[in-house]
């Protein structure tokens, strides 16, 4: 009997000593997947596969350097028609779908920039172009969840949230006096995340009276709390440029100004609560060199 007590026991060490002797396999890190959510057309976001409306997601920093505003994203769609008089974005108006302008809808981060009383200028994006981190476009109506201004559709412009401290310029020159400088950084921290940019782009035109000039700045910051996530936005434009033969035959001018500012609260993973601020203002002068008395 003890002879078959002690050969259990032998045994039991040896399996014992063969389990620690097995080689540790180390744990690979789980890749990162990267799923492309629905905003538009409906109240809770969906994945892409899932979705049943026709959305097109650009990302606009995947090759930042091919376009230059953001309508030359948009003409990329072939349901988008881009109504523009000059370069750089100015007097640009967006349609869908053969829909006006008034019945296309354009929002910033989900939140209605289009003017209330005539929809003009609804690309007066004021976030400049290289804090924009991508566009949805939803084709065919979103007036059941925005309204009657979204029977064409819907632009959604998103803007850039960093993972790393960045700094980014970007400067560039062309033909007919063209200049354009911009500027990116972030900061990324434990207590807060933050996006300044800017960006200028000017012209003396290819005719007289077909100058232009575009400046634009932004401010986003991402700060974290015990209730939710704070995301605070401030941007404006200022486009001021020629407008021969705009309206009629005149040696025209026109400025345009826009406003922008946001404060978005997370209240948990299904709810936050937005306050949006925004003023558009529109100066023209049918006769440039009219002087006064």
């Amino acid at each position: 009997m003890m002879e078959i007590v002690r050969a259990a026991t032998f045994l039991g060490l040896l399996s014992l000593a063969a389990r620690d002797a097995t080689p540790q396999t180390s744990q690979q890190p789980v890749p990162s997947v990267k799923e492309t959510v629905v905003v538009l057309g409906g109240v809770a976001p969906v994945s892409h596969g899932d979705s049943s409306r026709t959305v097109v997601a650009i990302d606009t920093q995947q090759h930042a350097l091919a376009f230059q505003d953001v309508e030359d994203y948009l003409r990329t769609d072939a349901s988008v028609d881009i109504q523009q008089r000059a370069g750089a974005g100015v007097m640009a108006d967006i349609s869908m779908r053969g829909a006006s302008f008034e019945q296309t809808l354009v929002l910033l981060n989900g939140l209605r920039m289009d003017d209330v009383e005539t929809s003009h200028f609804n690309l007066d994006v004021p976030v400049p172009l290289i804090a924009i981190d991508g566009l949805n476009i939803l084709h065919g109506t979103g007036s059941t969840l925005y309204g009657s201004d979204a029977i064409g559709g819907v632009a959604d412009f998103l803007t850039w949230k960093p993972t790393a401290s960045t700094l980014r310029l970007r400067s560039g020159v062309g033909s007919f006096g063209e200049n354009q400088q911009a500027f990116l950084g972030s900061y990324v921290g434990s207590r807060g995340t933050e996006v300044l940019a800017a960006s200028r782009d000017f012209s003396d035109g290819f005719i007289p009276d077909r100058d232009y000039r575009t400046e634009g700045a932004s401010s986003e910051s991402w700060i974290p709390s015990r209730i939710g996530t704070t995301d605070l936005l401030f941007t404006g434009d200022d486009r001021a440029f020629g407008a021969a033969g705009f309206y009629g035959n005149y040696n025209s001018w026109e400025r345009t100004k826009g406003w922008f500012a946001s404060a978005t609260q997370q209240l948990n993973s299904h709810t936050e609560a937005a306050v949006v601020y925004r003023r558009h203002s529109d100066i023209f002068l049918i006769e440039r060199d009219q002087p006064l008395g």
